[in-house]
Order: C-alpha cells, then structure tokens, then sequence
C-alpha cells in the first residue's frame, strides 16, 4: 500500500511539472507575439496616424529641377510721394576736359510688349563740353525703324502739347535714337509731368513710349 501511495505522489509530482512547463512556453510565445513598437522607450513602428512621414502637414515638396523663369519688365507705374522723382541724377568728371559731365536717366513707367517679348525704355540725358545731349533707347531685342517718323519724332506733354523734335536712328546702336532738339525737349520735361513718345519699331505695331518725367533737376 505504501508502495502505491509512492508511485502515485511521483506520477502527481510529473503532471504538474509537464504543465508548469507547458504554460512556460505558452507565455514565452504570446511574449514573442506582444506589440514591439516600444523597446526601451523608444518608438519603433508609431501608428500611422501619428508618422511625420505620413502626415501632410510635415512632407516637404519635391522642387523639380527645371530652369526658373525669365523674369519680365513690370509696370513701375505706382503714385510718387510730393515731390518725389523717377529720374536718377548723377555726375562725373571728364578727365579730358577736367570739367564735370552731368547725367540724368529715367526708365519707362510701362514696359514694351514686342513680340519678341517685355522690354523696358529710358531716356538718357547728358550735359558734356556745354552742351545737352538727348538719347531715347529701348533694351536688347528692340530696334527703332530708320525712316522719316523716327527722323521727325513726336513728343506729347502731359497729354494736351505735342512737339515734333528731330532724332536720328543710330547707325550702330539701332535701339538708340539721338534726339538733336535736346535743349527744347529737357525745357518741356521740366514743366511737365509725363511724356509720351510715339515711335516706329521694326516689324512691330507703332509704340507709345510713356514716362513720368515730374522732379528734373537740371540747371544746365
């Protein structure tokens, strides 16, 4: 009899060995199969929700690698404060001469629409060896038509007075006219506030070249 109660305690004691054992495993692999989007603190897999990389807000553009555009001449046309001037005024000494030359320069208040594309107008003016100079010039892609308007160009003052002033194209500078009536066109600049030039352009529609002239100062 006791000889029985001993087997049956040691087949007692295996059974509850062989389940302790078997838990020890279960767990083991329910542990292998636990969320690891944490090890020491650290986020490894965050919720989509919560991924900077999915999230729109924080994804930086792409910039693809194409040229940028052109840049094209834009209105300057915007109210001046009293007493304010579009002209640029400078001067410098001629070596030659030892005397001062004086210049004073002013971009059109709108650009030309050629088909060629927007460029921008001026209008130079130049006192040198005791006498005014004149120059209207368009920028690179335009060039003035030599013919008898150009010759014989018309300047509007103001919109109400019209001068015919003598110009001359230049021979190698065509986007250049040379306005030989200088002294007649800086007096009437400087008792009026805008100008129009009308004027030829090769293979282009007749330009109305439009400047703010108000503010000269020019005593020469």
């Amino acid at each position: 009899m006791a000889f029985m109660k001993r087997i049956f305690f040691i087949l007692s004691a295996l059974g509850i060995l062989a389940i302790s054992c078997n838990n020890s495993s279960n767990t083991q692999n329910n542990t292998s199969q636990t969320d690891t989007t944490h090890i020491n603190g650290n986020t490894l897999n965050p919720p989509p929700g919560n991924n900077p990389f999915n999230n729109p807000q924080n994804t930086k553009p792409t910039t693809a690698n194409t040229p940028a555009a052109k840049p094209t001449p834009q209105s300057i046309n915007s109210a001046l404060p009293a007493g304010a001037s579009r002209w640029e005024q400078t001067d410098q000494l001629d070596l030659r001469i030892h005397k001062k030359m004086y210049f004073a320069n002013i971009t059109s208040t709108y650009p030309l629409h050629l088909k060629s594309g927007a460029i921008n107008a001026g209008l130079l003016l130049k006192f040198k060896d005791g006498k005014n100079e004149a120059v209207l010039r368009m920028d690179k892609g335009g060039e003035f038509t030599k013919n008898a308007k150009n010759n014989n160009i018309k300047a509007i003052f103001d919109s109400t007075t019209t001068v015919n002033l003598h110009g001359e194209v230049s021979e190698y500078m065509p986007n250049c006219i040379t306005i030989k009536d200088a002294d007649k066109l800086i007096a009437k600049i400087k008792t009026s506030k805008r100008l129009i030039f009308e004027a030829d352009v090769e293979n282009e529609a007749p330009q109305k070249i439009i400047f703010d002239v108000e503010g000269l100062k020019w005593t020469h």
